[in-house]
């Protein structure tokens, strides 16, 4: 990996000279804001795929983005749902399907749909975050 005319063989060395390079205040600003442009565009996939199986659209809705956070030494960001209908609450119901009081197992068309999105949003997530911190040291 080439970045601003030093040659890396690892992620561990690529911290160590941004790090060199720049105040750990600055690399902190920097990977939040590509942290954040990654969790944007996975918030949207998330909503694109929700919308195909929308009744009053909360689901959608109510899908957000944490702000920035530190979990366990590594920087991340969250998401989320957040809002009146209270979605979340459901989120794990609709992933996992559920069993209805008279004991029928409910497998809603929707399930596994996040995963899915997930698992296909990683490559552009990723991809999002290492071009915005390129971006920023150009």
């Amino acid at each position: 990996m080439k970045v601003v005319g030093v040659k890396l063989e690892g992620l561990k060395q690529f911290e160590q000279e941004l790090n060199r390079m720049f105040s750990p205040e600055r690399v902190q600003r920097i990977v939040d804001k590509a942290l954040v442009a990654g969790g944007r565009k996975m918030v949207h996939m998330i909503k694109q795929e929700q919308a195909k199986y929308r009744e009053t659209g909360s689901t959608v809705s109510e899908a957000t983005l944490s702000d920035p956070m530190t979990v366990v030494g590594k920087r991340i960001v969250k998401v989320h749902w957040r809002g009146p209908k209270n979605r979340y609450a459901v989120i794990h119901l609709q992933e996992q399907g559920f069993h209805n009081r008279d004991g029928t197992y409910n497998n809603p068309d929707s399930k596994g749909a996040l995963q899915r999105t997930v698992i296909e949003g990683q490559r552009v997530y990723a991809e999002t975050v290492r071009d915005e911190i390129a971006r920023a040291f150009r």
